[in-house]
């Protein structure tokens, strides 16, 4: 009885989510409107006003998959900006712990110089006062947890985050030094005055005060973090694996105060991993069963859509998704019929408000007649 009362009310929540369902055309293709080629997209329904992001320079074999750097559009639907290029973002470049940009570590931010910076890029990225399209901050070197670096190659801000324990109490054991590295890490600073410490910060406070600043200077903006609520990334490799794994729905439970100051959520739905169809239908499905009827429900949807059900009234939903496999090395790796229904169709039919069609600007000279082809006789109809 529970589990259909529960199956009816996310039925119930779902068409009342369902209003309109627009795509956004988020792909550097100006290149292709230069030599002629164009996608006629509004044909097809996809909104192809100008999108804007920054330009700058980077590890492009490490980052190339970020860059937009074709891309000279004036934006009035997208902006975009980048952790090397907003504010004084702190990193270990290549994940080295012998590299920091900015301090290394959220918790040695110059947050007074930060915030002055990230004023800068928005006036100039944004200069319209009364912007009200898409603002997405693009974050992925470090995560917001402590929790979330282990065993994999961000590991390093965990490293770091001890050493600098370790440098200000010697006596400390690996243990405790550990612990209070991850308090420190997290929010541990947050109830500080932090105009009278500098650096005694945390990614709470980074986070919360980036997008606080960013907010009251373009409040009609709709602003949220790429690639948030968080899935693991190999979901649906297994036979019945449908959802995201309790570990990462209890991370975004515990990241609650990203989301309840964000404006709209814009998860990342991509599948660029090498899979079956099966496997990343299941990667981007979930079935409930009600009677005969089968509703698909995108696995990281899934999850986003019970975060954004956190918020009264539930926060508006717009996943990036793409329509190319490896548009880095190869120039026609399109998704076929089942996996745009698996990220395409399927949101739709969830009630999500919109999509975000996102793509690399590497070869695009060499892809132009590719996509559109693609467009004209797949994606479009």
């Amino acid at each position: 009885m529970n589990s259909l009362l529960t199956t009816i009310l996310f039925i119930g929540f779902l068409k009342t989510r369902v209003h309109s369902f627009s795509v956004y055309w988020n792909v550097p293709s100006e290149l292709c409107f230069k030599k002629g080629i164009n996608f006629s997209l509004e044909t097809y329904g996809i909104k192809a006003h100008p999108i804007r992001t920054q330009k700058y320079s980077a590890d492009i074999k490490h980052y190339q998959q970020f860059l937009f750097t074709d891309q000279t559009f004036d934006g009035k639907n997208v902006v975009i900006f980048y952790e090397h290029s907003f504010g004084l973002y702190p990193y270990f470049k290549g994940h080295n712990k012998i590299h920091p940009v900015n301090g290394g570590l959220p918790q040695k931010t110059n947050m007074t110089a930060h915030l002055l910076e990230v004023e800068k890029n928005i006036e100039k990225l944004m200069p319209d006062k009364d912007f009200n399209g898409f603002a997405v901050i693009d974050i992925e070197e470090w995560r917001p947890l402590f929790r979330q670096h282990y065993r994999n190659v961000k590991q390093v801000y965990q490293e770091a985050s001890i050493a600098l324990v370790k440098s200000k109490n010697k006596r400390l054991s690996d243990d405790e030094a550990r612990q209070e590295a991850e308090k420190e890490f997290n929010d541990a600073a947050r109830n500080k005055m932090w105009k009278d410490e500098r650096y005694t910060f945390s990614s709470r406070e980074f986070i919360v005060e980036t997008i606080q600043k960013a907010k009251q200077m373009r409040p009609k903006a709709l602003w949220g973090l790429y690639g948030f609520p968080v899935c693991n990334y190999n979901a649906g490799q297994l036979k019945n694996d449908y959802s995201c794994w309790q570990l990462y729905k209890g991370f975004n439970d515990e990241m609650m105060y990203i989301y309840n100051i964000v404006d709209a959520l814009y998860p990342s739905i991509y599948l660029g991993f090498p899979a079956s169809s099966k496997q990343r239908f299941r990667y981007v499905q979930v079935h409930l069963r009600l009677c005969t009827c089968n509703i698909g429900v995108l696995a990281i949807l899934e999850e986003t859509l019970r975060i954004a059900k956190k918020r009264q009234p539930p926060l508006p939903i717009y996943p990036y998704s793409k329509f190319e496999n490896d548009p880095l090395n190869k120039l026609d790796s399109f998704y076929n019929k089942p996996d745009r229904c698996s990220t395409i169709d399927q949101p739709a039919d969830l009630g999500i408000d919109g999509l975000i069609l996102w793509s690399s600007s590497a070869n695009m000279a060499d892809r132009c007649d590719k996509i559109e082809t693609y467009i004209e006789n797949e994606l479009g109809p």
